[in-house]
């Protein structure tokens, strides 16, 4: 995955921010037991899902953006269109593969953060 800023229009479907939280939340599956407490690790996955939500209204708003270009009367040279239409699908493929990506790793450490709370009880 490419990081990436979509310097057009302030929206962002792979952004270096969320690159590096998906590398600290990779990271804390890795680690054997969780590093850190409870609540940074809570904190740190709800980081994750906020940006889940940021990239599935992200891919929501491409393909509405892909459908609308795909039907509309555009004036002009059809490569221009072609060329957006591309611009736009790689984009929206950047921001499957890393819901994708993201998904699979909150899944994952969903159950550490479990483990870690009942840890945390049962001393």
């Amino acid at each position: 995955m490419v990081a990436r800023l979509v310097a057009a229009d302030n929206r962002r479907t792979l952004a270096d921010p969320h690159a590096s939280l998906l590398d600290e939340l990779r990271s804390l599956i890795e680690a054997l037991p969780p590093r850190g407490s409870a609540a940074r690790l809570e904190h740190l996955l709800t980081d994750g899902y906020a940006h889940v939500l940021t990239l599935e209204t992200e891919r929501t708003r491409l393909r509405r953006q892909i459908g609308e270009l795909a039907v509309r009367e555009v004036p002009g040279d059809p490569a221009d269109r072609l060329g957006e239409l591309n611009r736009l699908s790689e984009r929206l493929a950047g921001a499957e593969d890393e819901l994708e990506c993201l998904r699979a790793v909150l899944a994952a450490l969903r159950p550490r953060v479990s483990q870690l709370h009942a840890a945390a009880l049962s001393s």
